[in-house]
């Protein structure tokens, strides 16, 4: 199976530190937030990896190069035009061509054993569709997950502060089936002229049928991501994250 990480955006809540560098090149303990997801995979066996990139792109290119030095094979393919996450998607259909694969965002950071895991759901138990969440106290900042027997019902995106009855946040990380590229093509546009990734998700569960197999983040692993300064610094300010990253 081959990855795909979402690299392209400029990280604008993380400035002025992305005025320098592309936040998935923000370092963390001696290595760019990028280089400890692509680790990840290469544990879980997924060495063939596309890295959709758009801004200051060849800083990324340059530091990764094809991937020979980190154990993998590193395709880049350019998004120009910020159109959100889903357009970003699309961008990876040649690439994938009619195999499932796995999807990343780049600012995410997760325990080593859940692409393990998403690896497994697809390899032994046939799972076309499977999506991460992770518990947190409310997912307003996120994505709602709402499931029933294992599989996602429903997906509340950046839902008001306080209003949500789950307790489960979209991970930003998945295994997806081509049959995404068409509902990508077919999903409308916000308000913002972006075609975003979970609403089309959340699209193909409603009116499609879509299942897609929830996997929800243990205690003893971890789910990071890059928001903000404030989710950068508290990173920084400990080590404990990277001893679960391993987990």
């Amino acid at each position: 199976m081959k990855a795909v990480i979402l690299a392209a955006g400029k990280g604008l809540r993380m400035r002025p530190l992305t005025e320098r560098l592309p936040k998935p090149m923000l370092e963390l303990y001696g290595k760019p937030i990028l280089q400890y997801i692509i680790e990840g995979l290469k544990i879980a066996n997924l060495n063939e990896i596309a890295l959709i990139v758009g801004y200051k792109n060849e800083i990324i290119e340059k530091y990764f190069g094809n991937g020979k030095d980190f154990g993998v094979r590193i395709n880049y393919i350019l998004q120009a035009d910020q159109k959100g996450t889903g357009h970003a998607t699309l961008l990876a259909e040649q690439f994938c061509g009619d195999e499932q694969f796995l999807l990343t965002y780049s600012d995410v950071l997760i325990s080593y054993s859940i692409y393990q895991e998403l690896y497994k759901s697809y390899k032994e138990q046939n799972e076309r569709f499977v999506l991460v969440a992770n518990p947190t106290n409310d997912p307003y900042r996120g994505a709602a997950i709402y499931y029933e027997n294992d599989y996602v019902t429903e997906i509340i995106e950046k839902p008001p502060k306080g209003t949500s009855k789950s307790k489960l946040n979209n991970s930003g990380i998945f295994i997806l089936s081509p049959q995404i590229f068409q509902i990508l093509r077919n999903a409308p546009e916000s308000i913002r002229g972006e075609i975003e990734l979970t609403e089309a998700i959340k699209l193909g569960i409603l009116h499609q049928n879509l299942k897609f197999r929830l996997i929800i983040v243990k205690e003893h692993q971890i789910r990071k991501d890059l928001g903000d300064i404030k989710d950068y610094e508290e990173l920084m300010n400990t080590t404990k994250w990277l001893e679960k990253l391993k987990q």
